[in-house]
């Protein structure tokens, strides 16, 4: 799809059609450290250019048109390349939330008027775990009331600033805050619509859909100089090339390699059992490999960018794409006399932690056990409780089932004693029953001596019992190439920028540690990243 001719005199584009998978079988050619100079399709030498732009930005999402917008702005003719057959990317599926401190919303929407940047960056550097990047972060928390500021000044109406976070039992009240800005009853445009609309009142913006980007292309010194597309066509980028595809979201070779526990994620909703996953088929981290193959250094995550488990996939909530889950599950096995067992019957996770930290040791449990190696969606793990605990399980917002619902559909267990229960849910009788004598223990003294368990206790000391299978939810990974606090993508053998390459949002690395940050902040860096790289890079000096 076309938009506008560019000021450079862009030549006429069009999409290219059938897209091809991207990152299959790739990841053994194309080594973080290699030289690319060995494989000569990236070579800026003897190439025809089938058009130019100042700026080519590789997706099409929040993160890209963000870039776009401010490049624009700055007078820099700019293409975006999409090989989805829409522009949007995850941004466009997104609830809609954003994270921001010491804005005055926080002050209209909840009362909230002693928050700020520093705050807001000391919560999010300690739920990162020492595994992202604090410069990165600081800024992005520093920057975040302006962003909001820029994206209301586009017309997003926020009616409502609330604290939601995934890591609740363990915030303190140094860091807390209402911080997610969002429009629950009243929404407006979106933010990708806001976004793309203001890109395209710009007279030299073009776009491309359906057209699926193979190599970023350099020069002799090293400097990426473009693109080239899977039908070989290539396209000369004046300033810079913006890297901002979706992530390792699908099962992908190269997935499998760099984030396994993505990999498992993406096999079990494949399979039908359970979950859902929020993104586009087509992501598959078309930026992280390109990247790697012109020697760039990775920052992934060891886990999942995840919602949380529910016991069962079923329609009924969340703005997803392919699949939708019914029942938020975190909130549900903290609560009094709910505990998690594996497939030997025994607790193996402190349940009322966030559900990164659950997820990872879900993940773990796999591991140990040989699951994951021979059956992905080998996952026997369940919630175990009494029957008068079970129905403040049954919550969500959008739906509420009961007991009695689940029961009737084959989503939950019920028996009269600890012993049949098990044998339904096929886990030793003999653990069980043990691990819930243990568990009564710890309630009746309000110490978990095994895990550490804080809060809502309850015995498991009466049946019926019931048990529910749980699943995981997907919302896509987390890491990508090593950036700096500018986006500059770092070369993998000295920390030394790509001259002229960026990379934002799912392709950076850095600002995601070992689990999601809640509701809003995949936003918040979209609008951070792509603003910041679309500055910097129309600040570049043409090449000749």
């Amino acid at each position: 799809m076309e938009k506008n001719i560019s000021r450079r005199g862009f030549l006429r584009i069009g999409g290219v059609a059938g897209i091809t998978a991207a990152t299959g079988g790739l990841l053994a050619s194309c080594g973080t450290g290699g030289d690319s100079k060995k494989n000569g399709s990236l070579d800026a030498s003897n190439r025809e250019w089938a058009g130019e732009a100042d700026v080519i930005v590789v997706g099409g999402g929040g993160t890209g048109f963000c870039a776009a917008v401010e490049a624009l702005e700055a007078g820099s003719s700019v293409l975006v390349i999409d090989k989805n057959t829409v522009m949007g990317g995850n941004t466009a599926l997104s609830g809609g939330m954003i994270q921001a401190a010491g804005h005055r919303l926080q002050k209209e929407l909840a009362d909230c008027s002693d928050d700020s940047p520093e705050r807001f960056a000391k919560q999010m550097l300690g739920w990162g775990c020492g595994m992202v990047e604090e410069d990165i972060v600081t800024d992005m928390c520093k920057e975040s009331a302006s962003h909001v500021d820029w994206l209301m000044d586009m017309g997003r109406i926020y009616e409502r600033c609330d604290y939601i976070s995934p890591v609740t039992n363990f915030d303190d009240e140094e860091t807390v805050a209402p911080r997610c800005l969002w429009d629950p009853t009243k929404p407006g445009p979106s933010h990708f619509e806001l976004i793309h609309q203001k890109a395209c009142s710009y007279d030299g913006l073009s776009e491309m859909t359906g057209t699926e980007v193979k190599h970023v292309i350099l020069d002799d010194a090293g400097e990426a100089v473009g693109i080239e597309t899977a039908d070989g066509k290539s396209y000369k980028a004046i300033k810079g090339v913006v890297l901002s595809t979706a992530g390792l979201d699908n099962g992908t070779d190269l997935t499998k390699t760099l984030n396994p526990q993505q990999y498992w994620a993406t096999k079990v909703y494949e399979a039908g059992i359970g979950g859902a996953y929020s993104g586009y088929d087509c992501n598959t981290g078309d930026g992280i490999r390109m990247g790697m193959e012109i020697g760039a250094g990775l920052n992934i995550s060891t886990a999942c960018v995840m919602t949380d488990m529910v016991g069962y996939g079923q329609p009924g909530y969340g703005a997803v794409s392919q699949g939708e889950f019914n029942v938020n599950a975190y909130n549900a096995i903290s609560l009094a006399g709910n505990i998690l067992v594996n497939a030997n019957g025994r607790r193996f996770v402190q349940e009322d932690s966030h559900w990164g930290y659950v997820m990872h040791e879900i993940f773990n449990e796999l591991q140990h056990t040989g699951a994951l190696a021979s059956d992905p969606t080998a996952l026997s793990i369940y919630t175990v409780t009494s029957e008068k605990y079970a129905n403040r399980w049954m919550s969500s917002s959008s739906n509420i089932t009961t007991l009695e619902d689940d029961l009737a559909s084959g989503l939950a267990y019920r028996a009269e004693t600890l012993e049949e229960l098990a044998e339904m849910i096929g886990v030793p009788a003999d653990a069980l029953v043990d691990t819930v004598a243990r568990w009564n223990a710890f309630s009746a003294n309000e110490c978990d001596l095994d895990f550490g368990r804080k809060t809502d206790w309850g015995a498991i000391d009466e049946g019926p019992y019931v048990a529910r299978h749980l699943q995981p939810v997907n919302m896509g990974s987390a890491g990508g190439l090593k950036v700096n606090s500018d986006y500059q993508v770092l070369k993998a053998t000295d920390g030394e920028p790509i001259p002229r390459l960026y990379a934002g949002g799912m392709n950076a690395g850095g600002w995601v540690g070992p689990f999601y940050y809640s509701c809003g902040w995949a936003i918040l860096g979209t609008v951070h990243h792509g603003r910041k790289i679309g500055k910097n890079v129309a600040a570049l000096d043409p090449r000749q």
